[in-house]
């Protein structure tokens, strides 16, 4: 096989490879966007926060989060059963990001590399042929729907919550001036001490 034929096929691997890698990573940026939304998270916070947090502790947390949405049992389970797709399939997404490769002879087929044998048999390499990729590009397009409406759920879910904290406040607001135009202050009551807490 000549060099100009072998390097041709490592081109269309490193397409592949990158075509993939791009569109997981724009999975996994929508899935941080529905963490930072559910948790009401800044740009700072955000950043802080889901970089210390791997993929499948983010995957628990919006299934967590598909719990407490409005949805009925049946839709809550499908979307479930997405996450647990992306979890499991982010083990592809981890030989593809962290093992070097080779391309096997005479054959259209990456052959990812371990350092240390993982499975029976003292297999070394996880071959995926040039025409998987497709398939893998597909699914992780696929998840972006879902992913976006559970997104629109926890939206609906974290609005009705901001109601309540919105009355709170003004609760808060309204017996704290009462309080304030009441010389000496009266002991507060236990619905006091709820909207704006009973001090040490």
């Amino acid at each position: 096989m000549s060099s100009d034929t072998d390097r041709s096929r490592y081109d269309d691997a490193f397409k592949l490879i990158g075509e993939f890698l791009f569109h997981w990573n724009s999975m996994e940026s929508s899935i941080d966007l529905v963490i930072s939304g559910g948790f009401m998270l800044n740009h700072r916070n955000r950043s802080i926060l889901l970089s210390q947090i791997q993929l499948r502790t983010k995957i628990n947390i919006i299934k967590y989060f598909v719990d407490i949405t409005s949805a009925d049992q049946n839709k809550k389970k499908e979307l479930k059963r997405q996450m647990d797709k992306i979890s499991k399939m982010s083990t592809i997404r981890n030989i593809i990001t962290h093992c070097t490769f080779i391309i096997e002879n005479d054959a259209d087929i990456v052959k990812f590399l371990y350092s240390t044998p993982v499975q029976k048999g003292g297999n070394y390499g996880h071959p995926i042929p040039f025409s998987n990729f497709s398939d893998l590009i597909e699914k992780t397009k696929k998840f972006i729907s879902p992913i976006a409406e559970i997104r629109d759920l926890i939206l609906v879910t974290s609005h009705k919550d901001n109601k309540v904290h919105q009355f709170l406040d003004f609760a808060r607001q309204m017996r704290i001036e009462e309080l304030l135009r009441d010389e000496g202050g009266p002991t507060p009551s236990p619905f006091d001490v709820l909207i704006y807490g009973g001090g040490d």
